[in-house]
C-alpha cells in the first residue's frame, strides 16, 4: 500500500442547500466538524449569546446524536479597522445559553489562529 507524501487538505462544503444558514462542514479523510459562522458588531453588553434559528437549534440535536459535533465561531467586528478579524469558538450549549462578555474576550484570536485550530482538530491535535 502507498501512502501520499503530500499533508491532507482540509475541505470545506456549506450546508446552505441543507436550509442552514452559514454552516460549514470541515472534513479531511473521514473526520467531520460543523461550524455556524456568526458575527457580531460589538461586544457591549455582559452577555455574548448569538442570534439562532430554529433550525440551528434542531442541527445542533441532530449533529450532537448522529455525526458529530456544530461548534459556533463567532465573528467579533474591529471598529478601529472596519472589518471582522477576530473571532472565538463557542459550543453549541454555549451559543444557546450565552457566555460572560470576559469569557469571550479570553478566547477571542485572529482568524490565522481559527483556521490552525479548525485544522488541528481534524487531525486530532487539540
Amino acid at each position: 500500500m502507498m501512502t501520499s507524501l503530500l499533508p491532507l487538505d482540509v475541505a470545506s462544503e456549506s450546508l446552505h442547500k441543507l436550509g442552514l444558514k452559514d454552516v460549514t462542514k470541515y472534513s479531511i479523510a473521514t473526520k467531520k466538524l460543523y461550524i455556524k459562522h456568526v458575527f457580531i458588531k460589538n461586544l457591549d453588553s455582559n452577555l455574548v449569546k448569538p442570534k439562532l434559528t430554529y433550525t440551528d437549534l434542531e442541527f445542533f440535536r441532530t449533529t450532537n446524536a448522529v455525526d458529530g459535533y456544530c461548534y459556533v465561531l463567532v465573528y467579533v467586528f474591529n471598529k478601529r479597522r472596519k472589518k471582522f478579524d477576530m473571532a472565538f469558538f463557542l459550543e453549541d450549549a454555549e451559543a444557546i445559553k450565552g457566555i460572560d462578555t470576559l469569557e469571550a474576550k479570553k478566547r477571542m484570536t485572529d482568524l490565522y489562529s481559527i483556521s490552525r485550530n479548525i485544522r488541528g482538530a481534524l487531525l486530532g491535535q487539540f
